[in-house]
């Protein structure tokens, strides 16, 4: 049984393991601590968002969603300005 997988992560590959959640990737990504809601523990939001094989998975879905092997994640960051 294989306890590793190999994603796409805006547009790099990775190896994870297989239990790997969205959530763990995105604390890995960002270095911030995300709560199961999707949330920092402050209750703020990183004004990103994520799909998972072009769909966009709510933050509140994160802890929960496992992505499969050869997964496609992208990774966006809003930004201000004009």
């Amino acid at each position: 049984m294989n306890t590793t997988i190999t994603i796409t992560i805006n547009g790099e590959p990775h190896t994870l393991p297989t239990t790997t959640t969205l959530r763990d990737i995105i604390t890995h990504i960002t270095g911030h601590t995300i709560t199961p809601e999707g949330h920092t523990p402050t209750g703020t939001t990183l004004g990103i968002a994520l799909a998972l094989n072009n769909e966009i998975i709510p933050r509140s879905n994160w802890a929960t969603t496992i992505p499969g092997p050869n997964a496609r994640i992208e990774i966006v960051t809003a930004v201000q300005g004009g």
